[in-house]
Protein backbone atom coordinates (compact mmCIF):
# COMPACT_ATOMS: atom_id res chain seq x y z
CA UNK A 1 0.00 0.00 0.00
CA UNK A 2 1.04 3.62 -0.31
CA UNK A 3 1.73 6.31 2.20
CA UNK A 4 0.42 9.83 2.41
CA UNK A 5 2.52 12.77 3.42
CA UNK A 6 -0.13 15.24 4.48
CA UNK A 7 -0.09 18.97 5.16
CA UNK A 8 3.23 19.89 3.61
CA UNK A 9 4.00 23.56 4.31
CA UNK A 10 5.86 25.55 1.67
CA UNK A 11 5.71 29.24 0.86
CA UNK A 12 2.70 29.60 3.14
CA UNK A 13 0.67 27.08 1.13
CA UNK A 14 -0.66 23.69 2.11
CA UNK A 15 -0.67 20.63 -0.13
CA UNK A 16 -1.20 16.88 0.02
CA UNK A 17 1.24 14.48 -1.62
CA UNK A 18 0.55 10.73 -1.70
CA UNK A 19 3.18 8.29 -2.86
CA UNK A 20 3.17 4.63 -3.84
CA UNK A 21 6.25 2.84 -2.52
CA UNK A 22 6.86 -0.74 -3.68
CA UNK A 23 10.17 -1.03 -1.84
CA UNK A 24 12.24 -0.30 -4.95
CA UNK A 25 10.57 2.77 -6.46
CA UNK A 26 8.60 5.69 -5.06
CA UNK A 27 5.96 7.21 -7.35
CA UNK A 28 3.86 10.30 -6.69
CA UNK A 29 0.26 9.32 -7.40
CA UNK A 30 -1.65 12.27 -5.89
CA UNK A 31 -0.62 15.91 -5.63
CA UNK A 32 -3.14 18.57 -4.65
CA UNK A 33 -2.74 22.19 -3.62
CA UNK A 34 -4.82 24.19 -1.11
CA UNK A 35 -5.64 20.93 0.63
CA UNK A 36 -5.21 20.43 4.38
CA UNK A 37 -5.86 16.70 4.76
CA UNK A 38 -6.37 13.50 2.84
CA UNK A 39 -9.18 10.97 3.04
CA UNK A 40 -7.83 7.70 1.66
CA UNK A 41 -9.96 4.60 1.06
CA UNK A 42 -8.39 1.43 -0.33
CA UNK A 43 -11.09 -0.58 -2.12
CA UNK A 44 -8.65 -3.42 -2.93
CA UNK A 45 -4.95 -3.79 -3.79
CA UNK A 46 -5.35 -1.88 -7.08
CA UNK A 47 -8.13 0.62 -6.37
CA UNK A 48 -7.89 3.63 -4.07
CA UNK A 49 -9.93 6.80 -3.60
CA UNK A 50 -8.01 9.87 -2.40
CA UNK A 51 -10.12 12.94 -1.59
CA UNK A 52 -12.80 11.76 -4.02
CA UNK A 53 -10.38 11.00 -6.87
CA UNK A 54 -10.75 7.38 -8.02
CA UNK A 55 -7.62 5.45 -9.02
CA UNK A 56 -8.81 2.23 -10.66
CA UNK A 57 -5.24 1.14 -11.31
CA UNK A 58 -3.00 2.73 -8.69
CA UNK A 59 0.10 1.49 -10.54
CA UNK A 60 -0.77 3.64 -13.60
CA UNK A 61 -3.20 6.40 -12.55
CA UNK A 62 -1.94 9.81 -11.40
CA UNK A 63 -3.69 12.95 -10.16
CA UNK A 64 -1.79 16.25 -10.30
CA UNK A 65 -3.68 19.50 -9.72
CA UNK A 66 -1.39 21.27 -12.21
CA UNK A 67 -2.77 19.07 -15.01
CA UNK A 68 -6.41 19.43 -13.94
CA UNK A 69 -7.28 22.87 -15.30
Amino acid sequence: MGECISSIMFWMAVAVLCQLDDGQHVKNIYWNYHCYSAEIVWEDDDTVIINGVLFENVEKDIYDFRRDK
